[in-house]
């Protein structure tokens, strides 16, 4: 610029500098809304759905609550070391997360083969209905707590 002098951040136009910023498209911090689906049927009415138990609870927990508290009660148990052993807390402390990580896993690998349909050609339509809804429900669960 040629030594011109800039109006002040107020008078520029757009929002005031004061407004917080809005979230963009790339923005790890939204979360889209999840799209409604259209049902699945092959069915003209089909069976209600009382009379087809789910494969799993729904919510059921990937880590049952015991588990959950037990990992708690370590991971307080491993923090009043710190001010004895920073480095020592440190390395324990990722290895007990790692550990509740994989049990995770544990969970959800058994919550998808739970949903898992009957694998015979003859599979009952409305049990695979179901389990694509499951499937569906579970995917948006988890996108959903994804941060």
């Amino acid at each position: 610029m040629d030594g011109e002098s800039q109006p002040p951040l107020e008078s520029m136009p757009g929002p005031p500098a004061s407004a917080a910023p809005q979230p963009s498209v790339g923005d790890q911090r939204t979360v889209p809304p999840w799209p409604q689906a259209t049902p699945i049927t092959d069915h003209p009415s089909p069976p209600p759905e009382a009379a087809i138990a789910p494969a799993t609870p729904p919510g059921a927990a990937l880590v049952p609550d015991e588990e959950v508290t037990r990992f708690g009660t370590r991971f307080q148990n491993l923090q009043a070391d710190f001010i004895d052993d920073p480095k020592g807390v440190a390395d324990r402390a990722r290895s007990l997360l790692e550990e509740f990580v994989e049990r995770m896993a544990d969970g959800l690998r058994a919550h998808v083969r739970a949903i898992q349909p009957d694998a015979a050609p003859d599979t009952d339509t409305e049990r695979l209905r179901l389990a694509v809804r499951a499937y569906r429900d579970l995917l948006k669960s988890l996108a959903e707590a994804r941060n």
